[in-house]
């Protein structure tokens, strides 16, 4: 178990959980954000949406991974539809009034939904104080915006992993994860479509993408390109 103090954004939090599964073992990553929700019964926003990653390893089956914001919906999905000037999904987000909101820009001035109501609040804070607290890197609400790069945003992560071994078989427990998600595969599908295991619709997108390239819509291609220009002076896209 590692607690790292003082960082910034580390990006997926699901890159780190699956890389203990390499190693056959069980990983668990918790990190820290900037105010994105309030506290349960409250206005400001205070704590972020604080995600959580779980890597369990298996044999023959791809890895599962778990990855989730203790938000209804992680607050790049806001960022884009903001950028693409496309409406939110009403329930996702509230105003800076406490109201539901479709408006991404005004959803990005309030507060994001968490997932269950007070248990992902509640959830949330946990997370902040294992990582901000614990790390003894900031307060509860002390998380710079990602935007502010006037110095280090006082993010906190903690990692763990664990050794298989230390319990049961490894080559067991891989095996037995297999079995359960064969027997998760072979179950009804409730839409008539695949079924598909935490993690495992990431993972075929990315071998995808590794293999045909990334897609980038069109107009956030046009704002990168306008940043080149403007930045760089010249074209680079």
């Amino acid at each position: 178990m590692i607690g790292i103090a003082n960082s910034n954004h580390f990006g997926v939090a699901a890159y780190f959980a699956e890389r203990a599964t390499r190693a056959g073992m069980v990983g668990i990553v918790l990190t820290n954000s900037s105010p994105a929700m309030t506290a349960f019964n409250t206005r400001i926003p205070l704590i972020g949406t604080n995600p959580i990653a779980f890597g369990i390893p298996a044999d023959a089956e791809r890895p599962i991974i778990l990855d989730m914001s203790t938000s209804l919906v992680a607050r790049g999905k806001i960022r884009l539809a903001s950028l693409t000037g496309k409406p939110i999904p009403l329930g996702w987000a509230y105003d800076d009034r406490g109201l539901p909101t479709e408006d991404a820009h005004a959803a990005l001035k309030g507060s994001l939904a968490p997932i269950g109501g007070p248990k992902g609040a509640g959830l949330s804070l946990i997370i902040d104080l294992l990582t901000g607290v614990l790390t003894g890197t900031g307060l509860t609400g002390e998380v710079k915006n990602i935007t502010d790069i006037s110095g280090p945003s006082r993010t906190g992560h903690l990692m763990i992993a664990f050794d298989v071994s230390r319990f049961i078989s490894p080559e067991l427990f891989k095996s037995s994860v297999d079995s359960v998600v064969a027997n998760i595969k072979a179950m009804p599908s409730a839409d008539g479509g695949p079924v598909f295991m935490p993690g495992e619709m990431e993972a075929i997108g990315a071998e995808r993408r590794a293999r045909d390239g990334i897609g980038v819509p069109r107009d956030i291609f046009d704002t990168l390109r306008g940043l080149s220009v403007t930045y760089l002076g010249e074209l680079r896209l």
